[in-house]
């Protein structure tokens, strides 16, 4: 499995980004990641989700990009309009990339 994910925007416009490929995690990291795109429903979520600029200035913005064997997904998210189910992958995702930004 194949993840790029990237994190733009806030108060400090501090682009955050890492890629990703499960051979190189541990068993457990890869299955906890699985686990979380599988919770988040990931690969059904629409290309674009979004909520209104009103919702708050200096958001994070997220682009993710999954491919898993035949199945590949992108999707790009404002931190306001975020679905809950998709938080606890985003979250982990940019502890991964704060950890590998060194």
């Amino acid at each position: 499995m194949q993840i790029y994910f990237e994190r733009s925007g806030g108060f400090a416009a501090i682009r955050l980004a890492v890629d990703l490929d499960s051979e190189d995690l541990s068993v457990e990291e890869a299955r906890k990641l699985r686990e979380e795109i599988e919770e988040a429903g990931f690969f059904h979520l629409p290309a674009v989700i979004s909520a209104p600029q009103a919702a708050g200035a200096d958001r994070f913005q997220y682009r993710l990009r999954i491919k898993d064997g035949d199945r590949e997904h992108s999707l790009e998210v404002n931190e306001a309009g975020m679905p809950d189910s998709l938080r606890p992958l985003i979250e982990h995702l940019t502890l991964l990339a704060r950890s590998r930004r060194g």
